[in-house]
């Protein structure tokens, strides 16, 4: 069987038993005020004489799990299959093996005085193996946030993000002054693009990234001689603490090879 047929039948059992287990937790979870979320794919196919390696991704969230906050995971498997019972397509196969090669968790909390993120894992799907871990504090009654993001960490590497730092500083007789500044550098580590990553990656990658992963737990990847350093702030007016205007998130990151600039930010009236 070649690895295309096998492919489109993993992905077709994938497909139904995800629409299976999405249908069953809903109907129970949703009576206890959860909702789930998942994507799994196909990742890899090997085939090697009698047996047939896969590789499985699950990456996704899992709503109102504490305090109604969701919960992030991202689980890579290999799974071993003898390739005789891989041909049968009439019969779901059972795996001989299976290793989880990636685990990370996070999970957010909420009380009446502070939000709560903590999450951490590890990923050794990639060469070399990697750790992340995360802590978020936000102190609602003084409107401060404290994010340490070890978005990687290996024996070649890391990349680390801190923010937001208390600090108001004005810019002259502006009216207007930065805050929550969060700063951002990476050494040997790289953006995570896509799982797989694409072979080309273009600007539209990077925008995508930034807008949609560069948050995430699993935002950054090990890659020799990549190189980063970003700055962030939000931009408010100083005479009322940004209640009249609140330019969030704005700033850049430069990220090598290639070289690439982003920048970002939303206003708020």
């Amino acid at each position: 069987m070649d690895f295309n047929t096998i492919k489109v039948k993993i992905e077709d059992q994938v497909r139904a038993s995800l629409t299976s287990l999405d249908r069953t937790l809903r109907a129970h979870l949703q009576t206890k005020g959860f909702a789930f979320s998942s994507w799994l794919s196909v990742q890899d196919v090997q085939t090697s004489g009698a047996s047939t390696s896969i590789t499985l991704l699950l990456r996704g969230t899992v709503e109102k799990v504490i305090s109604g906050q969701p919960a992030f995971i991202r689980c890579s498997v290999d799974c071993s299959f003898l390739s005789s019972d891989l041909a049968d397509l009439d019969r779901v196969p059972r795996p001989s093996t299976v290793t989880i090669k990636a685990l990370m968790l996070e999970a957010s909390v909420s009380t009446q005085g502070f939000d709560v993120k903590v999450g951490g894992g590890y990923d050794e799907t990639t060469t070399p193996p990697y750790a992340v871990a995360r802590v978020v504090l936000r102190m609602k009654s003084l409107g401060i946030t404290f994010d340490a993001f070890i978005g990687g960490m290996s024996k070649d590497g890391f990349e680390l993000t801190l923010g937001e730092l208390p600090v108001c500083i004005p810019l002259g007789s502006t009216g207007l002054a930065i805050s929550g500044i969060t700063g951002t550098y990476a050494k040997n580590f790289f953006p995570r693009l896509g799982s797989p990553p694409p072979a080309n990656p273009t600007a539209k990658n990077f925008l995508e990234w930034s807008r949609n992963q560069s948050s995430q737990l699993d935002a950054w990847v090990p890659k020799s001689g990549a190189e980063g350093i970003g700055l962030a702030c939000t931009l408010i007016t100083l005479a009322d603490q940004g209640k009249l205007l609140r330019f969030k998130k704005a700033g850049f990151l430069l990220v090598s090879p290639p070289f690439v600039v982003m920048v970002g930010g939303m206003g708020v009236l």
